[in-house]
């Protein structure tokens, strides 16, 4: 991974741009990112999402679910001046301030802040990595997994960005990313 100077040296050449940039939030091997307004919340009539129809344990049958067609499952919400409470056990998507854009020579990770972490919320449940060529601002899928609710402020260190130099694949992210340009909260595209 690349370290404080080898980043500073990477933004300067271009292979990484992460706009705004704070010179003060560049940590020894990572850059700390903060939480923007926007976030979306799970909606309450939606109780199962269907990835895939798929044959049941019996022959000649098919499970279909027990909701509508695949179709947005969160609102649209915004942290507003007195911060966001999110709840015991409760998940969001939220997203960064910055939008990051990377070379397709430079990988990156998403991880959680361990200040945050040892209060009990997840700023990504599996979705960390970053692919090379990605532009966007990057989505945190934030969970609370503490027996008590944990405030959230627009602006606030949310999470820290890893990169990692690599041998540029033949197809990057700017060519096959279901999510590239992505801008606030983005929900899942797993069925386009």
């Amino acid at each position: 991974m690349l370290n404080d100077h080898e980043i500073s040296k990477a933004i300067e050449a271009g292979d990484i741009s992460i706009e705004p940039f704070n010179v003060n939030r560049l940590q020894p091997v990572s850059y700390d990112l903060t939480l923007a307004k926007d976030i979306r919340v799970p909606r309450e009539d939606v109780h199962t999402i269907r990835t895939r129809e798929w044959d049941d344990y019996r022959p000649g049958t098919k499970y279909y679910g027990t909701v509508p067609s695949w179709g947005p499952h969160t609102t649209g919400r915004e942290i507003g001046p007195r911060g966001w409470r999110l709840l015991r056990r409760q998940f969001i998507l939220a997203c960064t301030r910055e939008y990051v854009k990377l070379s397709p020579g430079i990988a990156a990770r998403v991880e959680g802040k361990s200040s945050l972490g040892r209060l009990g919320m997840a700023v990504h449940i599996t979705a960390g990595f970053i692919d090379p060529g990605f532009e966007g601002q990057v989505t945190l899928e934030i969970a609370n997994l503490a027996p008590w609710d944990i405030e959230l402020y627009e602006g606030m260190p949310i999470a820290q960005i890893v990169f990692e130099p690599v041998t540029p694949p033949q197809r990057d992210y700017s060519k096959t990313g279901r999510y590239q340009g992505q801008t606030g909260p983005t929900e899942s595209r797993y069925k386009d």
